[in-house]
């Protein structure tokens, strides 16, 4: 993540925009996405469901699974998903 930011200068943040048929801003909030999707992704690390027997348990009591995952994604993410109603259609 630090070394992401540390590449991503204002000449090649441009120069990927010209080679993507972008613009600028556009370049700079992918970047910005991905740097928010790279931190949620580092929180559900921290989510107790990588045991294998935490899938069985999640689908017995999803909605506790769904409580944990909406606590750790960004809300502005949760809302886009349809709420937490729209993340348990997910699973």
């Amino acid at each position: 993540s630090q070394n992401t930011a540390k590449l991503m200068n204002a000449s090649r943040v441009a120069r990927i925009a010209r080679g993507a048929g972008r613009s600028v801003r556009e370049v700079n909030e992918l970047l910005e996405e991905f740097k928010r999707f790279q931190k949620m992704v580092g929180k559900m690390k921290n989510l107790k469901l990588n045991k294998a027997g935490d899938l069985a348990n999640m689908s017995r009591n999803p909605g506790q699974a769904v409580r944990q995952m909406a606590n750790v994604l960004d809300p502005r993410m949760l809302k886009q998903m349809g709420g937490a109603g729209g993340l348990q259609n997910l699973m």
